[in-house]
Order: structure tokens, then C-alpha cells, then sequence
């Protein structure tokens, strides 16, 4: 796992040892560690060691989740919780996203995949809504943490599910009467009901 490296706390140089004199050799140079030593006589001191101290900075990660369904014409929502010792960049260079699809059922980067939309976070939720193209594919949510002035941490992905056609709900109309055959179709009952009155000669 690759360490963001954020800052330089400390760098110490030891002093060269001074040059031999005479008969007499030079002193230790510095009284700094790694100093270097003093010079026979008459010889050349040696030069001193240059120490540097970092502080070493965690990358950040990034726990993704995604609710919503995955169906074609619907809305999957996708979120994330960051964490890291450095604040997120939620700017444009900042934390990013993908959502992928697949022919398969698991993903360990968007790049196994194909990416069909993609962008930066904002530090905020993003949504996908599934096409016909995605129907019978597997939908993942995958993201890229990245803290202010460090390296990025690494993609996750997590699975949205498969996703499906949009149910096809078609009602067939009940047939109704308009308002004339209707009119027609009381007067004949109404003949009827005459004629089934009528006393027999």
C-alpha cells in the first residue's frame, strides 16, 4: 500500500570537521549526531551527514453503499463514508466515482467493468438511472477517496444488483356504451316489457 508522504518535519545537517593544524588534528564538526570527525594532522576534517525526518500519512479510505433499484428508467443513489487524518477534497481533483457494469456478479476495480458514468463527489450523494443497454448486467457503485494534498486512498466498489427491464403493466380498456346506443338499447327494453304486459285477447 503506497504512504502519502505529507510534509518534512526536520532536516539536520552535521558540520564538517575542521581541517588538521600543525601537529594538532581539527575538532568534531557540529554537536549535532553524524557530525563529522575532525581532520588528522593536517588533514582534511570529514564531512558531515545530512538526516532528514518525515511525518508519513496514512492514504484515506472510502466505505461505499447504494440503495435505489436497479431498474431501467429507476434511480440508484449512491453514497459513501469517508475516512482519512487529512480533511476530504471534495473539489474537482478531489474524490471520485463510478458506476460500472458487468456481465458478472462481483468487481474489484471499475476497470474490470465498463464505466457508464463517472465523475467526481463533491463530497456529496450522486445517481444513476439504468438504461435498456443495462438490463441483464450487474450494476456496481465504485469510489476513489482523495484527502487535500495527499495521494488518493484505493477504489471500492460495492454491488447495486442486477439490473431489470421495467415492468410492462398494460390494462386493456373495459368497452363502455355511448350515450345514443344506450338510448336505443333502453327503448327496446322497454318494447320488450310492453309487449310482455299486454293482456291476451
Amino acid at each position: 500500500m503506497a504512504l502519502a508522504i505529507a510534509n518534512l518535519t526536520a532536516c539536520e545537517g552535521g558540520l564538517a570537521g575542521s581541517d588538521g593544524a600543525g601537529a594538532n588534528g581539527g575538532a568534531a564538526g557540529g554537536p549535532l549526531a553524524d557530525a563529522g570527525q575532525g581532520g588528522a594532522a593536517d588533514a582534511a576534517g570529514q564531512a558531515g551527514l545530512v538526516r532528514f525526518t518525515f511525518t508519513v500519512t496514512p492514504p484515506p479510505t472510502a466505505t461505499p453503499a447504494a440503495r435505489g433499484s436497479a431498474v431501467v428508467g429507476g434511480t440508484v443513489t449512491g453514497s459513501y463514508v469517508y475516512t482519512g487524518d487529512t480533511a476530504e477534497d471534495t473539489t474537482g481533483n478531489g474524490s471520485r466515482y463510478a458506476f460500472v457494469t458487468s456481465p458478472l456478479s462481483t468487481l474489484a476495480q471499475s476497470r474490470d467493468g465498463t464505466v457508464v458514468q463517472q465523475g467526481t463527489t463533491g463530497g456529496a450523494d450522486v445517481t444513476y438511472t439504468p438504461t435498456a443497454g443495462d438490463s441483464g448486467l450487474h450494476l456496481f457503485f465504485c469510489v476513489t477517496p482523495v484527502a487535500m494534498g495527499a495521494n488518493p486512498g484505493l477504489e471500492v466498489c460495492t454491488a447495486v444488483g442486477q439490473v431489470t427491464a421495467a415492468a410492462s403493466g398494460t390494462t386493456r380498456p373495459v368497452p363502455s356504451l355511448s350515450a345514443l346506443p344506450l338510448m336505443a338499447l333502453g327503448g327496446l327494453l322497454g318494447v320488450l316489457g310492453w309487449r310482455r304486459r299486454r293482456p291476451s285477447a
